[in-house]
């Protein structure tokens, strides 16, 4: 299958696929790529945040909150490969997006791919780019699908590229980077970050007081311009909360039922996923 097909199908079932209520045990069909023979995928982690950003009310008071996005991050780990993936779903215009990365190893070696689908509905142009980073780490190949058509392209880069959500994972686990090279799905450009790392929750993005705060810690991606590319708060491997940029807007870590429950409010009756039971299940642990 051609990049470009592959791409095609990709875009074209997500427009059907409604959002989902992700299970530590929910493995999908797109996951069979991590199986190794008999062996399925295993999900080891499924988080759940909703963005908020800052509203007025009727008397121009200021302080309050209004959930803007929905979001489900997991990562699956299956004898092939990773998969880590994250689904947001904005509130206004019913705007999903898809962020897919895999590394799978394929004949002993791993093959690292992005996929970041925008999607607007049915009968609203889309967007879909493709990343493949090359075996040596010196180039990715990339490939953008719209309503324009397709583009191919290959952006060489000094430095092995890493991958948002990748780099995240790393952040969780306490890696030391001062800078990174990073693959930028917005921007379709591979940029550089500087990491400032950070005790507590200086910015008071996860809501913690008083000797809570002792336990978070905070990661800082800065752009080559000194513009905030990132904010994360972290209690040990745990990820409590998050800005993409500077500013009031913040996504906080939910439960499973809030998820649920803001998901159906937003969602056409007939579009709503069913509610696995594992999620249900969850909640009472």
């Amino acid at each position: 299958m051609s990049l470009l097909t592959l791409v095609l199908v990709l875009a074209g079932a997500a427009f059907s696929l409604p959002p989902r209520i992700l299970s530590p045990d929910a493995v999908g069909a797109d996951d069979d790529r991590l199986r190794g023979g008999s062996e399925r995928a295993e999900a080891l982690r499924v988080e759940y945040f909703v963005i908020e950003g800052p509203r007025d009310d009727a008397k121009g008071a200021s302080g309050l909150y209004r959930p803007e996005a929905l979001i489900a991050w997991r990562r699956l780990e299956g004898e092939r490969g990773v998969l880590l993936e994250r689904d947001v779903l904005f509130r206004d215009g019913f705007v999903r997006i898809l962020h897919d990365e895999t590394v799978v190893v394929d004949e002993g070696e791993p093959r690292e791919r992005l996929v970041f689908r925008e999607l607007r509905g049915a009968l609203a142009p889309g967007r879909c780019w493709l990343v493949d980073v090359e075996p040596d780490g010196r180039a990715i190949r990339t490939l953008a699908w719209g309503s324009r058509g397709h583009v191919h392209g290959r952006l060489a880069t000094e430095n092995r590229p890493l991958a948002p959500l990748a780099l995240i994972e790393r952040l969780r686990g306490g890696d030391r980077l001062s800078e990174a090279t990073v693959i930028d799905p917005l921007t379709r450009s591979v940029e550089c970050r500087t990491l400032h790392r950070l005790d507590g929750d200086p910015y008071g993005l996860a809501f913690v007081t008083g000797g809570a705060q002792a336990r978070l810690r905070t990661a800082e991606l800065l752009r080559a311009d000194g513009t905030v590319a990132g904010r994360y708060v972290f209690r040990g491997e745990e990820l409590m909360a998050f800005q993409w940029r500077d500013g009031a807007r913040r996504a906080r870590r939910i439960e499973a039922l809030e998820y649920e429950q803001l998901l159906l409010e937003w969602t056409p009756a007939e579009s709503a996923a069913p509610v696995d039971a594992a999620v249900a299940s969850n909640e009472s642990r």
